[in-house]
């Protein structure tokens, strides 16, 4: 277990929606609270990523204020990768254009079913960090 990170915890309408979500982002379920169950609290890892669900049956996607940065070394093969699985480009869930950001990342969102945006980035070469 690594030590000394910050790990988002996000809510999720429907945890078994949510699962099926990033699953498609190669993400596994390494733990549920309780095990098995429709609802209650799921950890989620992908590689060094790791994200926290709880079931928040409440949520409504469209107003939705959570989510989190995740930095990751290649954010333009993370989005080739994402943006491959055919998620809208908007909307909830979805996966956003590239950008590069004038604060020296290269940018995507993601917003899953529940609403949460993921932000994802890479700083580019040259930028200060």
């Amino acid at each position: 277990m690594q030590l000394d990170i910050a790990v988002p915890m996000l809510p999720a309408r429907n945890i078994e929606q949510s699962i099926v979500f990033y699953r498609a982002l190669r993400f596994v379920v390494t733990r549920r609270y309780p095990d098995p169950a429709p609802d209650g609290y799921a950890v989620l890892r992908r590689d060094a990523l790791e994200l926290h669900l709880f079931a928040w049956p409440q949520a409504i996607p469209e107003n939705s204020i959570s989510g989190c940065f995740i930095r990751v070394a290649d954010a333009q093969a993370v989005h080739r990768e994402w943006s491959a699985l055919g998620f809208a480009a908007e909307g909830a869930p979805s996966v956003g254009a590239l950008g590069r950001r004038y604060w020296g990342m290269r940018e995507f969102t993601v917003i899953d079913p529940s609403g949460n945006l993921l932000r994802v980035g890479s700083p580019i070469s040259g930028y200060a960090e």
